[in-house]
């Protein structure tokens, strides 16, 4: 019997404590006593361990979005309220910017491309383009005066001289007469951006021999440290026939001319009588750059001759040719 108070008396302590409802005790309690009563059913509270509760996260968000799209409309809605009703100003996001609009600049893009070097240009196009500069614009041929003389140059040759540019043009004369010859031009140019300009012109450098005829040249690298221009030329009148050369260097302050230089004469159509007739071949030999250079006679009596560097250009060793002049 004290057994079951003991009992009772703990249930009540349980239901006070909050660990039995007032239906576990009463339930417990009639157990207790005899009654036929189904067991108590413990309370489970179910965890679902596969499926986390869903985050709130993206619901503040949606709301947050849809908050801050009813306060824009709602200020612009004030704002055109304010306006007066008109819509100047207002821009619609949604449709496209009208055709005559600017567009975007990019800063970095906006710069104007560099100029091109015209040094990387073929050298085709780069002769085209001195000769252009040194004749006022003209492609192809330029007519010229010179001394009183029409002259049709056209573009021969363009090279450098460290950051100087060396054109050679040359041709003939229009007029055909026995004193009239063709020229060649040198002009010096400097690069600008993609074109020339002259710094320096020579447009009667070098002559012809006559009858219009433009000079007989070439470049060569054999006398002097910078290009130099051999031209050959000969003449004929009254039965006698002279040869000679001039050679310039092209040297960074400006052409400097040597010669002429003797190369032939003769008078067999000027005279009847073998015994007075002369004829002399020279022919340039031991050549030493900057030096010197002789000049070989075959005649009656071979001779030679030499020409030594002074000044900055070649002159004839002792000052007189045994070369008869025409």
């Amino acid at each position: 019997m004290s057994q079951r108070y003991d009992e009772l008396e703990r249930l009540q302590r349980l239901r006070e404590s909050g660990a039995l409802t007032d239906e576990e005790f009463q339930a417990e309690k009639r157990r207790l006593l005899g009654y036929d009563m189904p067991p108590v059913q413990e309370r489970v509270t179910e965890v679902d361990a596969a499926e986390p509760r869903r985050s709130r996260t993206p619901l503040y968000v949606g709301l947050g979005a849809g908050g801050v799209a009813i306060a824009v409309a709602i200020g612009l809605l004030i704002g055109r309220t304010a306006g007066g009703g008109h819509d100047d100003g207002i821009v619609n996001l949604s449709l496209p910017a009208p055709a005559d609009a600017p567009a975007d600049t990019n800063l970095l893009n906006a710069a104007p491309p560099p100029a091109q070097d015209v040094r990387s240009l073929a050298k085709a196009e780069q002769l085209g383009r001195a000769f252009a500069a040194a004749f006022g614009g003209a492609t192809g041929e330029a007519r010229a005066q010179v001394n009183g003389q029409t002259v049709v140059y056209k573009p021969k040759d363009l090279f450098w001289i460290g950051d100087r540019a060396v054109l050679v043009s040359a041709g003939p004369s229009t007029d055909d007469c026995h004193a009239c010859a063709g020229a060649l031009a040198v002009h010096y140019l400097k690069a600008n951006a993609d074109k020339f300009e002259v710094t320096g012109s020579w447009p009667n450098l070098v002559g012809g021999a006559g009858w219009g005829k433009a000079p007989q040249w070439k470049l060569t690298n054999a006398f002097t440290s910078f290009p130099a221009i051999f031209e050959e030329g000969s003449g004929m009148g009254q039965g006698y026939v002279c040869a000679s050369a001039t050679l310039t260097e092209l040297a960074p302050s400006g052409p400097v001319s040597s010669g002429p230089i003797p190369l032939h004469y003769d008078n067999e159509g000027a005279v009847s009588d073998d015994a007075a007739k002369v004829t002399i071949d020279g022919k340039i030999v031991n050549v030493k750059k900057d030096v010197s250079f002789d000049v070989a006679y075959a005649a009656a009596e071979p001779f030679t001759e030499t020409w030594v560097r002074r000044g900055g250009k070649f002159v004839l060793q002792g000052g007189q040719t045994r070369v008869t002049q025409c």
